[in-house]
C-alpha cells in the first residue's frame, strides 16, 4: 500500500483505542514533519504545473499555502549540520590551496554574465589562472540512493565533483 493511500484510508474512530497509531510518539513526531515537508512539495508542484500551464503568476495566487514549513531542502533538523559539513569542505579546500601558493578569497562578490551579482564560496588565483568554486553538500532524497544539491553559479565554467 503507497503511503499516501495509508494516510488517505485512515479513518477517526468514536472509540478513543482505536485511533492509536501504528508507531511511538517520537516516529509519530516524525511521521507529521513528514507529512507536513510532503505537502509542501506537493504545493511547490502545483505551482510550477500552473506557471507551465498559463504562463501566469494568477493561477500561482489560486493555490493556497497551507504549510509554513520549509521544503527538506532547507530542513531546519539537518541545515546546521550540512553548514558544518560545507564549512569543513571549505577549510579543507583553502588550507590545501594554501599550502601550494594559490591566493584564497573567500565569499567575495563578483558580477557574472548579463551583471548577476554573485557570491561563489571560494575564488582561488596563481598567476594568470583562477578558479571559481561552490561548494555544495548533497542531500538525500525522498527515494533511497538518490541525492540532490544545489545548482551550479551559472558561471558557464564547467562543473567537478571532488
Amino acid at each position: 500500500m503507497e503511503e499516501e493511500d495509508y494516510w488517505e484510508s485512515f479513518e477517526i474512530s468514536e472509540n478513543e483505542n482505536d485511533n492509536e497509531m501504528p508507531f511511538e510518539v517520537d516516529n509519530q513526531n516524525a511521521s507529521c514533519t513528514l507529512e507536513s515537508l510532503l505537502q509542501q512539495q506537493r504545493e511547490n508542484l502545483k505551482r510550477e504545473r500552473c506557471k507551465l500551464l498559463t504562463g501566469t503568476l494568477k493561477a500561482e495566487s489560486k493555490v493556497k499555502n497551507t504549510s509554513r514549513l520549509p521544503s527538506p531542502k532547507a530542513c531546519l533538523t539537518t541545515h546546521a549540520e550540512r553548514i558544518v559539513r560545507h564549512n569543513a569542505a571549505q577549510d579543507k579546500m583553502v588550507l590545501a590551496a594554501r599550502r601550494n601558493s594559490w591566493g584564497v578569497s573567500i565569499e567575495r562578490h563578483i558580477r557574472g554574465r548579463g551583471g548577476r551579482l554573485l557570491k561563489p564560496d571560494l575564488i582561488l588565483t596563481k598567476g594568470d589562472r583562477v578558479i571559481v568554486c561552490d561548494i555544495g553538500i548533497h542531500w538525500e532524497g525522498q527515494e533511497r540512493g538518490t541525492t540532490h544539491s544545489q545548482p551550479p553559479l551559472g558561471l558557464g565554467l564547467g562543473r567537478w565533483r571532488i
